[in-house]
């Protein structure tokens, strides 16, 4: 009974599976094809013509084109022969169309087409003959690549020779330089151990000539054999064909000679364990015909056993002495001797005659046995087959009879229970699966089989990991001829990966239908077949406006047709472009975005969309606007500050070089304006400060400027002088101006003007040396009195001697290592908890005292020591916080200032890594501090260095933020998670008018760009209260904490919190 389901199980899933399981091979498949049959050698070498016809047995069709190439190893021997017979194999290829598929035949010819798969046209490979298993196994896989191992039976031939020799004592071994006979000699070695006590002797023609290798052939003796690998060529490069080397053994030895392959088999040679060259050519036409059939090469397993077989020569057996009956049973031997019906015709005639007619009576007596054992092998021979065909599925199928069991099953079946088959076959669910997934198949089951019906369910599997597969089952009754039910048949497929692949296409749906970032998919012409929601709230066109359109529908004009090319280019090259870029909406208004345009290729690489995402940046631009007119002018007066001053000197000064002019600069000190600032107040100050700044603007020619420094004083940067007098004239009219009373507030006040006067090139060549003397002729001025002016003149010699000496002191300091560390907390919510640790390096030097940061550090920028110094400030620090945590305290993260010199440097990672390993100290435990100016100083290369810094785990955050000019572009990219608020910003809080505004500013463009903001040099109540009040929580500065020795840092961590 239980083979009656099985079979009616076999023959419906037969039927209903066989379209997808097999093809038919149709008579037009080859007609038309191009193969390549590339061999190792030459025509004449003895395994070509066999190749040939075994190609031929399978690829015969009229319309299929073979041809045929000879890599002809045996003679171009070495890289420059392999070299020159590739370069004329490229040529000649080049002259013809492409392949359909490529035969290679031998080591050799695999060498070169796995190397030059493209000099090939990338044509599907099949190669034979190949020696080398190791580098044929690594091709198992491979794209477009496949065959069958040349696997030489050496220890069976050996074992023969054995049983053939008992006395055997030694098995001399010939090879030459061949590819073939290089890998036969290497599998022999590997397979020595097998040979028993024997010894093994090679005959290398590497190192032998001809004639030599026929002296040691003729000292062979009794009890020797030959193995014949190869034999092609001789140390002196002299070749010989199969033929006649094989008559070179002949005429030199007596002994037995076998061989791996069926030429040469009764021409000298005993036999051995063969390999046929004609099979494994037609196995690889059938490989061909498989990859055409559309089967993948690399799904094609690399054969590695080749079946060989005994082969031998009877006649040279006898000649030779040796007993045929020695040989194995399955032995085939060539030109056996006539046995006795060849003897005696008549007589062995006659006796067949008496045996034939006692036969006929057995013959009517088996015939019926014979019947019913052949209904039985035709039985087996199909359920073999079914058997096969559904092992070779991926579904998942099995029967069961009524009452639940599992008659059969398939592999796929089998593995995805983790169970062996035998294992499965006779036991229920329930006994081989989870209780609840039991019963629900159970139900399932008896549906089935109540109902009469076919069901569909799709159910999952647990695995032992804890992961599950999905599957989809279908399950059907199975009837025999009276329709009566004999159980059910059940086919399940894993539809694990459709299952999560359809999840992630929803969840991209989702993505693109919420994210409020704009979105459209063009195909590979650029023509838009999709937007989503963002697209139309940022640009206000529809889908309806733009599928079918291209993105030049947004275009503003801004961008000219060098940019686009450029994008173009990049897109192209890279597969993605970034940038920001200015567009349409639909009601005409133009807007920036930052958009980024990635190309999608499927499975094959062929380009199948492009992708754009853009996000509307037209609050961060004007931010960017604001925060850079800020960074520029002053707040109250709305003239340009010390940056843009600065700026305009620099390029006077280039001008100036250029054209031989002068630029003068003019520092102006308000006279009398504290008294007037203290007496009427903040209100009234400013309004003197406004008015001021429109009367000395009044007195200046065009083309000169006025810039506010802070508080009342200005400079004035004069250009194109012919001399110094002019200098001195506009400062006359600038008395002049400030002469007459300023109006503020409904009051009239009067003040006065001290001006100091530099003159380049005379007085300084660069705009930080001309804005110091005339910042000290000013002061020279104030000593005459009120409304003076002085030309800046001044004896440098002191100034240099103080120099030399503190530069010498400055490099012992370092060398003996007397620069040393002090640690300032920093603090949140109003000092309450320690968040930070700023480092600062601290110098006291016994003849000059205590010397200022503000002096040494720009000393040893200058000097070419602030990396040393640096170097040593960051061990320093690394050590203390091993050395912290050694006693049990877990400080904050600690902030080390780095140089930008020290930030240029393309080893300035590797040092921070190699600080951390010299200390111990991990990364995520120290923050790295650079000034604004530092990181906008080459701003790509700092980008990319403190992302490697980023990647280490290493906090990075911007000092002085405020002093210079970030644009945002860069300030978007930067790898920062801190800004720091200068303390020239916070000096003047609450009070001055320009410090509230910078503040307010970068505060809330640290909230907006999701950044920590720090005020630094908080020294009042009244400064903290302010900055808490608008929304800065972080602060360092004398109100909270000094910097202090280590130990002071360790009391405040141990101390509880207030």
């Amino acid at each position: 009974m239980t083979i009656r389901i099985v079979c009616s199980g076999l023959i419906a899933v037969w039927l209903a599976t066989i379209a997808a399981t097999l093809w038919a091979q149709t008579p037009g498949l080859q007609d038309g094809k191009r193969v390549l049959l590339l061999y190792s050698y030459d025509p004449s070498f003895p395994t070509s013509p066999k190749i040939l016809a075994g190609v031929r047995s399978v690829l015969s069709a009229p319309g299929l084109l073979l041809d045929q190439e000879y890599l002809d190893a045996r003679h171009l021997v070495g890289e420059p022969g392999r070299v020159r017979y590739r370069d004329w194999l490229a040529f000649k290829l080049s002259t013809r169309r492409p392949y359909d598929a490529v035969i290679v035949s031998d080591d050799a010819a695999f060498d070169l087409a796995t190397r030059e798969r493209a000099l090939l046209g990338n044509a599907p490979t099949v190669f034979i003959g190949v020696n080398n298993v190791g580098a044929a196994r690594a091709q198992s896989g491979r794209t477009g690549v496949t065959g069958i191992v040349e696997h030489v039976s050496i220890t069976e031939t050996v074992h023969m020779a054995q049983a053939l020799q008992p006395g055997l004592r030694r098995l001399w071994v010939i090879s030459d330089a061949s590819p073939g006979g290089r890998g036969d000699l290497a599998t022999l070695r590997s397979e020595q151990s097998h040979f028993g006590d024997i010894g093994i002797e090679a005959l290398a023609l590497t190192e032998l000539s001809w004639t030599e290798l026929a002296s040691k052939l003729r000292s062979l003796r009794s009890g020797d054999a030959v193995l014949l690998l190869a034999a092609y060529l001789d140390r002196n490069g002299e070749p010989k064909r199969f033929e006649e080397s094989l008559a070179l053994l002949r005429e030199n030895t007596t002994v037995p000679v076998y061989h791996l392959w069926e030429h040469g088999i009764g021409n000298g040679l005993v036999g051995g364990y063969v390999m046929s060259h004609r099979a494994h050519a037609a196995e690889a036409g059938r490989r061909v015909l498989d990859i055409w059939r559309g089967v993948p090469a690399e799904r094609m397993p690399v054969l590695e056993i080749s079946p060989n077989l005994p082969i031998a020569h009877e006649p040279t057996l006898l000649r030779l002495g040796l007993d045929p009956s020695r040989l194995p049973a399955d032995t085939e031997l060539l030109d056996r001797e006539p046995g006795l019906l060849q003897r005696y015709p008549l007589q062995a005639g006659a006796a067949v005659a008496v045996l034939s007619l006692m036969c006929l009576l057995l013959v009517l007596l088996a015939r019926k046995d014979r019947e019913s054992r052949q209904l039985l092998e035709t039985s087996l021979r199909g359920e073999a087959m079914l058997r096969t065909l559904l092992d070779a599925t991926a579904d998942s199928i099995f029967f069961k009879s009524e009452d639940g069991r599992i008659l059969a099953c398939n592999s796929a079946c089998a593995g995805a229970m983790g169970r062996d088959a035998d294992e499965i076959v006779g036991r229920r669910a329930a006994e081989l699966l989870p209780r609840e997934l039991a019963e629900s198949m159970e139900r399932y089951d008896r549906k089935v089989l109540e109902q009469g019906e076919s069901v569909r369910y799709r159910q999952a599997l647990p695995l032992a990991d804890g992961s599950e597969l999905l599957f989809d089952t279908l399950k059907s009754p199975v009837r025999n001829a009276d329709g009566h039910c004999l159980g059910l048949v059940g086919v399940a497929r894993d539809v694990t990966a459709d299952h999560v692949s359809m999840q992630r296409l929803q969840l991209a749906e989702e993505v693109f239908m919420n994210t409020s970032e704009g979105i459209m998919v063009t195909d590979p012409e650029g023509v838009i077949e999709r937007i989503n929601p963002a697209f139309t709230a940022i640009t206000g066109f529809t889908a309806d406006d733009m599928i079918g359109q291209r993105p030049s529908r947004l275009s503003s004009g801004r961008q000219d047709r060098a940019f686009y090319q450029n994008m173009w280019r990049t897109l192209i090259e890279c597969g993605q472009w970034q940038g920001e870029i200015w567009n349409r909406r639909k009601s005409g208004e133009l807007f920036p975005e930052w958009l980024t345009v990635s190309a999608v290729a499927d499975a094959t690489g062929r380009l199948i969309h492009y992708v754009g995402i853009f996000s509307d940046i037209s609050l961060i631009k004007s931010h960017e606007a604001k925060l850079e007119h800020m960074a520029h002018h002053d707040a109250l007066t709305d003239l340009p500050n010390r940056v843009l001053l600065v700026d305009r000197i620099e390029l006077a000064l280039r001008r100036a070089r250029r054209d031989r002019h002068m630029v003068g600069l003019a520092f102006i000190d308000l006279d009398n304006f504290k008294d007037i600032n203290d007496s009427y107040g903040h209100l009234v100050g400013d309004e003197v400060l406004k008015s001021a700044a429109e009367r000395i603007g009044t007195a200046l020619r065009d083309g000169d400027t006025v810039a506010r420094l802070g508080g009342d004083e200005f400079v004035v940067l004069i250009e194109q002088l012919d001399s110094p007098d002019t200098a001195q004239l506009l400062t006359g009219r600038i008395f002049a101006a400030l002469a007459e009373p300023l109006r503020a507030c409904g009051q009239d006040f009067y003040v006065g003007a001290s001006i100091g006067i530099s003159v380049f090139p005379r007085d300084g060549e660069d705009s930080g040396e001309l804005i110091r003397n005339a910042d000290t002729a000013m002061y020279e001025a104030k000593k005459t009195g009120r409304n003076a002016f002085k030309c800046y003149s001044a004896d440098q010699t002191d100034q240099v001697r103080q120099r030399a000496a503190m530069e010498n002191a400055l490099r012992r300091a370092i060398a003996h290592g007397e620069i040393h560390v002090a640690y300032q907390p920093q603090f949140s919510a109003g000092g309450k908890s320690m968040i930070g640790i700023e480092a600062l390096a601290r110098w006291r030097d016994p003849q000059l005292g205590e010397v200022a940061p503000a002096e040494f550090i720009p000393l040893a920028e200058g000097i070419g020591l602030i990396v040393p110094l640096g170097e040593m400030i960051l061990r320093r620090v690394c050590a203390q916080v091993v050395a912290w945590r050694g006693q049990g305290i877990d400080p904050p993260r600690v902030a080390v200032n780095v140089s930008g010199h020290q930030l240029r440097r393309s080893n300035f990672v590797a040092t921070l890594q190699a600080a951390f390993d010299a200390t111990g100290c991990r990364p995520d435990q120290i923050e790295i501090e650079v000034t604004e100016s530092d990181m906008l100083d080459r701003a790509e290369d700092s980008i990319r260095t403190l992302s490697e810094i980023r990647r280490l785990g290493v906090s990075v955050s911007m000092d002085d933020f405020g002093t210079g000019y970030s644009s945002l572009s860069y300030l978007k990219k930067l790898p920062i998670q801190t800004i720091k608020i200068d303390r020239s910003f916070i000096d003047g809080l609450p009070g001055d008018d320009n410090d509230r505004a910078i503040v307010n500013a970068i505060v809330a463009l640290g909230q907006t760009l999701n950044l920590r903001v720090l005020a630094e040099g908080v020294e009042t109540d009244a400064q903290a209260g302010f900055l808490g009040t608008h929304g800065c929580v972080d602060v360092q500065g004398y109100l909270y904490g000094r910097p202090g020795a280590p130990e002071d840092i360790a009391r405040l961590l141990r101390a509880p919190a207030a």
